[in-house]
């Protein structure tokens, strides 16, 4: 659990494939989804944030969304919500909608910490594809931006 899998989640046709995380996976151009395998504590937040820098850092198209999926996570504790905290401000800073999906089995603590408040209700999905949908429908010009 200190150095778990992860995984971008690629769209391919109509449905979406869990690839090994490496800089230059995408989700879609401008779009990455990213899970992280495994509950989110003190010992492996430092390798998430790592890692997620590296994806948006060494990403093929400028990444313009973040969807976190956090249907693998189950808990975030307290060092490591921080940690989570201080990368969505950060891609945040850089221009980039964070949006959750899936958030069910740690809203509580996203709520606790603040995190929920700093993405944005609207920028809360149930599934992966209603997240996709709304990155798609931003991109268009037609959703809420972050």
């Amino acid at each position: 659990e200190y150095r778990p899998t992860d995984v971008v989640l690629v769209v391919n046709g109509v449905r979406f494939r869990a690839r090994k995380a490496e800089p230059g996976v995408e989700t879609e151009p401008g779009l990455l989804v990213y899970r992280f395998e495994s509950r989110l504590f003190f010992a492996n937040a430092d390798y998430f944030a790592t890692r997620l820098r590296a994806l948006v850092d060494g990403a093929a198209h400028p990444v313009s969304w973040l969807v976190l999926d956090l249907v693998s996570t189950g808990d975030v504790d307290y060092t490591a919500g921080i940690i989570l905290a201080a990368s969505v401000e950060r891609l945040q800073r850089m221009g980039v909608v964070v949006a959750l999906a899936q958030v069910e089995d740690v809203r509580d603590s996203l709520d606790r910490l603040g995190i929920t408040e700093r993405v944005g209700v609207g920028h809360i999905f149930e599934s992966v594809q209603d997240a996709i949908d709304a990155y798609r429908a931003a991109a268009r010009g037609a959703g809420p931006r972050g």
